[in-house]
């Protein structure tokens, strides 16, 4: 390893938290619409269900910034049942000297044509070297709206309350994010998205989706807090996806995304 990886590297251990909860997901074709998370079945909002019944299995794997000891992967399983869904999803991040465990319960009801409330319960285990590691739990609350056939509207509270089963008073970022999709076209989606922490600035982002062909799809995004670009594609056939994305720094090397999943 170089030594100016070794840097990157001792940022990212020195920050933790910082590094792992700024990445709110590494689903590929999420990734490549610059990260939005409130207004896709495969993002964080328990409100937002599959487009129809069915199931979905999928898993996604990232080393952040290029280096192998920042290996972020992603498990997935999301259902919907008339007007009931849900997802399941496990991840982990880490090296040798941070790692972190999430898993989530998401579950969402639709009551009618214009409106989706759903709840999630978050699971963390976090463990730095030479230190106890920690436990914490978290709940999460979104509603998904849609006024027009072509127009949605999210709203998510992510890691809303939190408790922790070893300390009195937890460190947990919480986010406040609020986001607006616009199909001008059948093929065609263009979205916006806000995402508030409550340590850090407000974070804006913009994303285009497209269906070059039957089975392909194509994606680009730009995010604000830090300034990024991305982009990437999904390929379908028969049920089974392989997806891509690339993901830029200004600072750090870029990250590839990869992906792949079976839906039935």
């Amino acid at each position: 390893m170089t030594l100016k990886r070794l840097g990157w590297l001792y940022f990212l251990t020195v920050y933790p938290l910082r590094a792992a909860f700024e990445i709110l997901t590494i689903q590929p074709l999420l990734v490549g619409q610059a990260g939005m998370v409130s207004l896709h079945f495969q993002g964080l909002n328990p409100a937002t269900l599959r487009p129809v019944s069915g199931y979905a299995l999928s898993i996604a794997s990232a080393n952040i910034y290029g280096l192998k000891e920042l290996r972020y992967w992603e498990g997935q399983f999301n259902f919907r049942r008339r007007q009931i869904g849900g997802q399941w999803n496990l991840s982990g991040f880490g090296n040798d000297r941070y790692q972190e465990i999430h898993t989530g319960i998401h579950t969402g009801w639709r009551f009618n044509t214009l409106v989706t409330a759903g709840l999630g319960l978050e699971g963390y285990y976090l463990s730095i070297i030479h230190a106890t590691p920690v436990k914490l739990a978290a709940l999460s609350a979104g509603m998904h709206f849609y006024p027009q056939q072509n127009l949605q509207i999210s709203w998510l509270l992510y890691n809303l309350t939190c408790s922790s089963l070893q300390t009195p008073h937890p460190v947990l970022p919480q986010y406040l994010i609020g986001g607006l999709l616009w199909q001008p076209r059948p093929r065609i989606e263009l979205a916006a998205e806000f995402i508030q922490e409550i340590c850090f600035p407000l974070s804006n982002r913009i994303g285009f989706r497209i269906e070059l062909l039957p089975d392909l799809l194509a994606t680009c995004g730009y995010q604000s807090q830090p300034a990024r670009i991305s982009a990437g594609l999904q390929y379908t056939r028969r049920g089974i996806s392989v997806s891509l994305a690339w993901h830029n720094h200004l600072v750090l090397p870029p990250t590839l995304y990869f992906g792949c999943g079976y839906q039935y």
